[in-house]
C-alpha cells in the first residue's frame, strides 16, 4: 500500500511596523491660515487634532492639514497615523504661532494686510 503524503506550507507576512511621518511644510508663523504637509514611509491614513486659542477641530487628514481664518496665538496640531495593517503611530506633534495682521511700515504711516493705512502723525 502506498500512502503519499503532502506538506504545505504557507507563509504569511504579518505588517507589525507602524508608519513613520516626516513633516516637510512646518511653518514657525502663519498669518491668518495655515498649510501643513507631512509624508509617511508607507500608505497611511490620517486624523489630525488641532488646539488653539478658542479653536478645536479633529478630523479626518490625509498627508495635509490646512485651515483659514485662524484666531491670533499658539496652535498645536496632533497627527496620528496609521497603515493598512491599521498600525498606528504618533501622534506627532507641530507647534506654531498665528498673527492676524502683518504690518509694512513706511515712512509716515503703517499699513496691514488688509490693505487699511494707520497715519502715524495723528
Amino acid at each position: 500500500m502506498i500512502i503519499d503524503k503532502f506538506l504545505f506550507v504557507f507563509y504569511l507576512t504579518v505588517d507589525v511596523t507602524p508608519p513613520i511621518l516626516t513633516f516637510r511644510r512646518k511653518p514657525l508663523r502663519s498669518l491668518s491660515k495655515a498649510n501643513i504637509t507631512w509624508i509617511t514611509n508607507e500608505e497611511a491614513s490620517g486624523v489630525c487634532e488641532v488646539v488653539g486659542p478658542s479653536f478645536y477641530r479633529s478630523v479626518v487628514c490625509d498627508k495635509a492639514w490646512s485651515e483659514d481664518y485662524l484666531p491670533e496665538g499658539d496652535f498645536t496640531l496632533n497627527v496620528t497615523v496609521y497603515d493598512e495593517s491599521l498600525n498606528m503611530a504618533g501622534p506627532f506633534q507641530h507647534k506654531w504661532y498665528n498673527s492676524k495682521f502683518s504690518f509694512i511700515r513706511s515712512e509716515h504711516s503703517v499699513q496691514n494686510v488688509s490693505g487699511g493705512f494707520l497715519n502715524l502723525w495723528s
